[in-house]
């Protein structure tokens, strides 16, 4: 189940436009309003649990070709993980959070695959070397977007 396009050495994943979407829904029709805080962060439990479940048998099986992505269960996490993040007060900046996020997202794929063109890491390394980078990347992005307003 692969939801992503190869354009050369960037590779464009449209499965995380799902996501977005499914968040806006939430937003515009005031899901978040009807579901209560105890049953949010319960979904987002089990949600999680589901999460580190399949990627158990990602990891562990054989018969596949390439690497992964934890389809099903981000298509359960995600969505109630935004809710008890929004059902929570907090004094934090929701634009800085925003920006922070869509940094991130936006700078990560090409993050990974100039990483994995450019080096040869292990996964692990990998995935600690591409966190690092796109949030250091996404840091830079934000200080650029203040002065040239662009994507974020």
């Amino acid at each position: 189940m692969n939801f992503s396009i190869t354009t050369g050495l960037i590779e464009t994943p449209y499965f995380s436009h799902t996501l977005f979407c499914m968040g806006y829904l939430i937003k515009k029709h005031n899901i978040h309003n009807k579901i209560d805080l105890k049953y949010a962060i319960m979904f987002s439990t089990l949600g999680l649990l589901c999460l580190f479940a399949e990627s158990y048998y990602n990891f562990f099986n054989q018969g596949r070709e390439g690497g992964f992505d934890n389809y099903i269960s981000i298509l359960l996490a995600c969505p109630f993980i935004f809710i008890t993040f929004i059902k929570i007060n907090t004094n934090y900046n929701s634009k800085n959070i925003a920006l922070y996020s869509s940094g991130i997202y936006f700078i990560h794929s090409i993050v990974l695959t100039l990483l994995k063109h450019f080096t040869e890491l292990e996964p692990t390394a990998l995935t600690i070397a591409g966190i690092i980078i796109s949030v250091s990347s996404a840091y830079f992005l934000i200080k650029l977007n203040r002065k040239a307003k662009f994507i974020l």
